[in-house]
Parts: C-alpha cells; structure tokens; sequence
C-alpha cells in the first residue's frame, strides 16, 4: 500500500507536508474556524489574533509547524509545537483537521509529527526534569479525543468557557481601599501590567517558571500586534505604585462583533482576599461595554483552587462549553510545572 503523505505530490491523491509559512494564515483561519463552526457553529480564530501569535519569539515556523497539502494545494490539516520558553519542559501542540479529513491516518499523521519533533528537542531541558506534550481540545470534539488516547495522551484537566450578555447600563465601578484600577497610560504602566500578569500566573496550573524579561517580550509581541487589544485595553490596579493585579481585554472577540472579551485576568498574592478580582472583572465590563460591545467571555480553569470559577458566577458568567487538556509524558523526572492549584 502506498503511504498516505510523502514529501512530493503524486496524480495518487497521497498528500504532501510542509513548513507552514505566514501567507497560508487566512487559509488556515478558515480551516480553523469552518471546523470550530462545525463544533459550536462560531468562529475561535482572527487574522489579527494568527499572525500576533506568529510572531512570537522563538517561534520558528520552518521547524515548528507542519501543514498537510492536497494535490491542488488545499490545506487540509495543520500542526503546530510550541516550545518557546526557557525550561523546554512543557511543549505545547496544536493542531487542526479540515472537516470531512478527519481520518486516524490523518490524525495520526499530526500528533505523529508533533511528538517526533518534540522528542528532538528533550535535551533542551535542565537534566532529570520531566518533559510532557500537551494539547487542549473541544470536549465534544471525539475525533481528537480518539487520536489523543490512541497516541497514549490522557486527559488531565477541564477548561469552562463562559459568556454572559453586558446590563445594559454599567454598574458602579469601586476597588479595595487603596488601590486604583485604570487602562494603561504609558511604557512605565505596560511594564507594571505583564509584571502583574507573569506573578499572578505562577500559581496557574501547568505554569512553568521563565524569567520575567521572557514573559514580557512575549506578551509585549502578542498584546501589541493584535489590533482588537492593544494597550488602551490592558487594565492595570495599583497600590501605592505596585502592582496587584491586571486584566487583559479584547474588543470584537474571534471576530464576533460586540462580543467582549477577558483574555487573562490575575492578582498578585499579597493582594488577593480583598474583592480586587471581582473589581478588575467588573472594570473590564465597563471597558468593554464602553466601546460598544454588548456581551462579554473568558476562559476558566474550572478545577482551579483559587476561586475564580465561584468568581466568575458570582456576576452572571455561565458555561457555555467546556475543552480538555491531554497530556503525554515524554521523559519521567522532577517536575517544574505548578500542579498544586
């Protein structure tokens, strides 16, 4: 039998894989976005958001991604191994099966690629670390679920998405004593923001520690390309002019118009347990209702220890669907990811 993919095109109807290359983004939004429609009937992609991500550094898309081409030069699926950060012990793998494609060979093909190019890179990490792949996928999604166990990844954790429709007329904005929350106004603030945001996230689960130059850079590269978020919707609480606590906004979300979104939202340990959660949620609604956006989601560990959840219920957030995170181990070790909350 001949092989499903080879590295040139035959009249066979056999596929060839390539490097991904950033002209094929609009093709690879709506792959990934006529898949998603298929799931949940929106869209999950942008242009804006694609090529932001693309453009992070350590990213290198000759080495790092694959995509599946037919003989008429149809993408039909995609890989990407995220393995930028300094530690190289947690490697992140997306992927994405054009629907009507979804076959074990096809999927087999993608989680294939991904694992090979990560066992490749295992000597990146500090000896006798432990190195995982991990990928997060729909629930409802079963052809990558199969693929998933079938390539020995299990599942580990569950993801909420949750939305709600914006009052129509804001509520009253209030902080703990103390501490102001505003929209960045300058460089000094932008610093102070990705500062909040890189220590609030050590006790997310799955955080693996990167110096704080690294995290910045690398938010600085997403947040300030992507043209629905940008500094004016970076929220940032201070106290006596240290940060607590940040929230990071996005207008228009996965190209849905009016649809707000919170892309990430932390406080700083020495100031949680005073209600600063609930108002960076809270000014982050009126931020987005401001700008005329009329229903607002997020994302949400929905095992996390530190209340977010109950948080989030609490204003009239609900699940709307939910993703799994699988996870496969490629090298036993000392762990240098949180797993505690």
């Amino acid at each position: 039998m001949e092989p499903l993919i080879k590295e040139t095109l035959e009249p066979s109807g056999t596929y060839m894989s390539r490097a991904a290359t950033m002209a094929d983004i609009p093709e690879l939004v709506d792959l990934a976005n006529e898949r998603s429609r298929g799931l949940y009937g929106e869209n999950d992609e942008t242009l804006g958001n694609w090529t932001a991500a693309w453009q992070s550094p350590g990213l290198d898309l000759e080495r790092d991604t694959r995509v599946l081409v037919d003989a008429q030069g149809k993408i039909v699926a995609e890989a990407e191994l995220w393995d930028i950060q300094p530690l190289h012990v947690w490697k992140h793998m997306y992927w994405c099966v054009r629907r009507g494609y979804e076959t074990p060979e096809i999927g087999g093909w993608a989680l294939g690629w991904l694992e090979e190019r990560a066992r490749e890179r295992i000597n990146l990490a500090p000896e006798g670390a432990r190195v995982v792949i991990s990928t997060r996928i729909p629930e409802i999604d079963r052809f990558w679920a199969e693929v998933c166990l079938a390539g020995g990844c299990q599942p580990v954790r569950r993801m909420d998405r949750m939305r709600m429709a914006l009052p129509e007329a804001p509520g009253p904005l209030t902080a703990p004593d103390g501490i102001s929350i505003h929209a960045v106004r300058d460089e000094d603030e932008l610093n102070q923001f990705y500062f909040a945001l890189w220590e609030a996230f050590e006790d997310h689960w799955g955080h693996v520690p990167e110096p704080f130059e690294n995290y910045a850079d690398r938010m600085r590269v997403f947040v300030e390309n992507d043209p629905d978020m940008g500094p004016a919707m970076c929220l940032l609480a201070l106290s006596d002019g240290q940060p607590a606590g940040a929230a990071l906004c996005r207008r228009d979300a996965f190209g849905e118009s009016g649809l707000g979104w919170v892309n990430m939202l932390g406080v700083r340990r020495d100031w949680r347990k005073r209600g600063l959660g609930k108002a960076l949620l809270l000014h982050a609604f009126n931020l987005l209702q401001s700008i005329g956006m009329c229903r607002v989601g997020l994302d949400v560990d929905s095992e996390s220890l530190t209340g977010a959840p109950r948080l989030y219920q609490s204003v009239g957030l609900s699940t709307v669907r939910c993703s799994i995170t699988y996870l496969k181990e490629l090298r036993p070790g000392a762990d240098f990811a949180t797993q505690h909350v």
